[in-house]
């Protein structure tokens, strides 16, 4: 029997021819013939290695040397855990440290004396208050002393203590002490803020009779007298 895929593509050639002299071509004819013939070759060899002949062989025959047997090792699982081996236990025994500190020391390394850190004390500054200047004085004007000295008349009414501070430190409290005939006479107290300039005055009332010696005594508020100044009241009309 022919082979359809020859059958059809020599109709397929044919078809192509006619075209190619519909088409007034004819000369295309010419390598279509060339491919069919070559298609054909090569189609003929094909099937020629596809089908080879069968040639009939022999085995021969397996000969079993029943003086050779084979021992049959059971593998099941009963056989290969028939005898248990005898494992040993362990007690477990809890890890205790006598002394936290030395859960990370080197072993190897010689233990050396503790060595004690003294701390250091902090640099503490001078925070106490220092009196600059200090004055008697009858005005006080731009926050400046007018008209001191240290004798005035009994007719001056009143007197002002002048002071210029320094606080290096927090807010502290000051007391004017204000004494005549070694009796106190007036106190009074204000305060001073951190600053290195802090100007600072009180007034007292000097009655006409007040002649003598008096004192201004600055107290800081531990009590402690950190500075006087003195000054004298005379009689202007004393004869």
């Amino acid at each position: 029997m022919f082979d359809p895929v020859i059958i059809f593509s020599t109709i397929t050639l044919i078809i192509l021819i006619g075209a190619a002299f519909w088409l007034k071509i004819p000369k295309l004819s010419v390598p279509l013939v060339g491919v069919y013939v070559v298609f054909l070759f090569f189609s003929v060899t094909e099937k020629k290695t596809n089908n080879p002949v069968m040639q009939a062989y022999s085995q021969p025959d397996l000969v079993v040397d029943e003086t050779k047997v084979i021992p049959i090792i059971d593998v099941s699982p009963d056989s290969i855990y028939s005898e248990t081996p005898k494992v040993k236990q362990i007690e477990l025994k809890p890890i205790v440290f006598k002394d936290d500190t030395n859960l990370f020391k080197d072993s190897l390394k010689k233990e050396t004396p503790s060595q004690t850190i003294i701390p250091k004390e902090p640099e503490t500054k001078d925070s106490s208050i220092k009196i600059k200047q200090i004055a008697i004085c009858k005005k006080i004007r731009n926050r400046k002393p007018i008209q001191s000295g240290q004798s005035f008349s009994s007719s001056v009414d009143s007197l002002f203590c002048y002071t210029l501070l320094s606080n290096p430190g927090e807010k502290e409290h000051l007391t004017h002490i204000w004494e005549y005939d070694n009796k106190i006479m007036s106190k009074i107290r204000y305060s001073v803020k951190h600053s290195e300039n802090w100007r600072s005055w009180t007034r007292k009332t000097i009655l006409p009779h007040q002649v003598g010696l008096w004192t201004v005594s600055v107290e800081n508020s531990s009590g402690e007298i950190i500075r006087k100044i003195q000054f004298t009241i005379f009689n202007e009309h004393k004869e």
